[in-house]
């Protein structure tokens, strides 16, 4: 096939087979790890339910990639293979496996999870996981090849980086599918041009904005700059989902947009007096 073309591979994969990639890549525009402790004790009590009852095959889910052909680190490796979805699930999946069997040799263990977010989420899950390993697991070497050895992704891998933000858009966690402001922090980070520590340090002031009670971010977007937005080009405005996502695309620094003059000129007038 040219590479000019689409080329999307679909497969069953086996846990082992996926989590072994040497060349697995957390992409900036995904969200941080924001699984819970009651997310991960609900797959671990999933996954040994089924080994309990005849260690019958399971599958844990669609895993997106996209084979990314450009050299992300500046180093010699190429073929990157990025995350779209299922990064929550492959990095709860390592660290449970890290944790039956005490091999660290998975690579995305050893990738790094700049947001405090992620960081506080590990820890937790930490101990949870050890938590049901010292009451519930009898046999942590079956349990572990278990896991990985019968347990299985559907496994996509894209090649355009268009395919993947498609999939991003309409992958969910768990049935719960991604907020807009999700998607709008994607499409925004993939038109930053910023160095990779600011890249991660606006993620995460956008990640605690959306999490604070007071001065909402994803009340800001959905209830003001959206309405905003549309109201400036005479377009209906009754609420921000998906599908209005192109009410955003396109935004950039070079462009004028009059209704935020007034904040910039505050912003740089005291900046100025500092």
């Amino acid at each position: 096939m040219s590479e000019n073309k689409k080329e999307v591979l679909t497969k069953e994969k086996k846990i082992r087979c996926v989590l072994l990639k040497e060349n697995l890549f957390i992409s900036d525009y995904q969200r941080p790890y924001k699984w819970t402790m009651k997310n991960i004790t609900q797959l671990l009590n999933d996954l040994y339910a089924n080994f309990e009852g005849g260690k019958k095959v399971y599958r844990i889910g669609t895993v997106v990639i996209h084979r990314n052909n450009s050299n992300h680190n500046n180093d010699d490796s190429q073929n990157t293979l990025e995350i779209v979805d299922g990064q929550q699930r492959l990095i709860s999946l390592c660290l449970i496996v890290y944790l039956l069997t005490g091999d660290d040799s998975f690579s995305l263990l050893k990738c790094n999870l700049h947001h405090s977010i992620s960081e506080d989420n590990l820890k937790e899950n930490r101990r949870a996981v050890e938590q049901f390993i010292q009451d519930r697991v009898k046999d942590k070497k079956e349990f572990s090849d278990y896991i990985l050895d019968t347990c299985e992704f559907v496994y996509i891998q894209l090649t355009t980086i268009d395919e993947a933000f498609q999939f991003f858009d309409s992958q969910n966690a768990r049935g719960k599918s991604l907020e807009p402001y999700d998607l709008l922090k994607a499409y925004h980070l993939r038109e930053l041009e910023a160095d990779e520590k600011t890249i991660y340090e606006c993620v995460e002031n956008w990640e605690k904005a959306v999490d604070v009670e007071i001065g909402n971010l994803a009340q800001v977007i959905n209830s003001i700059l959206f309405r905003l937005r549309r109201w400036y080009k005479y377009q209906s405005a009754e609420s921000f989902t998906v599908k209005e996502l192109d009410t955003f695309k396109g935004t950039n620094a070079k462009n004028n947009y009059p209704y935020i003059n007034q904040q910039l000129a505050n912003y740089n007038l005291g900046a100025d007096v500092d």
